[in-house]
């Protein structure tokens, strides 16, 4: 509660303190909330956005599709293990609002009573938030059985190799609450058993894709 601050120093020259700073392309503030990241990245995809659509106006719904793809989802998906705001509907609803956008230009449905839930069915486009659940469980499953990489304490105390469960943290705020293992974990002991017990990366994966999607 008492922040202590200090002059550090790099190669004798001295440390600015900085309420926000960008690293590794992630927008981090002194309050650690996600939404300066989440502003500047729905603005630079929804820019990405404007400029395919001034250029492509002729193309049709596959290309734009695929350039949808390619140029502006990556941008809204960067770092999505990391900074999912689970339980910040307006974030959430930020992001789907940038995505929902391009469907409507991919489309080329503006009007009021188009609905980008039904048109994305057709597209066969997930919503971002379901995404990110998807990359999120994945990345367990890496760390469980490729990398080899979990904390201690969210080992079970007692393995039971038919059944892959994990100790659930709790937050009691939803900066902590809302971060990588926390939320994560909740997901996963919700999974069946078929899909938590599996090994293979692929099965896995296409196993997770058949029951959100």
């Amino acid at each position: 509660r008492n922040i202590i601050t200090y002059d550090n120093e790099l190669h004798n020259k001295s440390l600015e303190i900085v309420k926000e700073e960008k690293y590794l392309g992630v927008v981090i503030n002194q309050k650690l909330s996600w939404k300066p990241h989440i502003v500047k990245m729905t603005s630079k995809a929804n820019n990405s956005r404007h400029f395919l659509q001034r250029n492509l106006v002729n193309c049709n719904k596959e290309v734009k599709l695929q350039c949808y793809k390619t140029y502006v989802r990556p941008i809204l998906e960067y770092s999505s293990t990391v900074r999912d705001p689970v339980n910040n509907k307006g974030l959430n609803e930020k992001i789907e609002g940038a995505q929902n956008k391009s469907i409507r230009w991919i489309c080329n449905k503006w009007d009021i009573n188009s609905s980008p839930t039904s048109m994305a069915k057709e597209l066969k486009l997930q919503s971002l938030h379901s995404r990110r659940q998807i990359a999120k469980l994945k990345l367990l499953h890496s760390f469980n059985h490729e990398l080899k990489f979990l904390p201690n304490n969210i080992r079970p105390a007692l393995a039971r190799c038919t059944d892959t469960r994990f100790k659930v943290i709790y937050g009691r705020i939803n900066i902590y609450a809302d971060s990588f293992f926390p939320s994560t974990i909740s997901k996963w002991n919700k999974l069946p058993p078929n899909i938590v017990n599996t090994t293979s990366p692929e099965a896995f994966a296409t196993l997770l894709e058949k029951l959100i999607s």
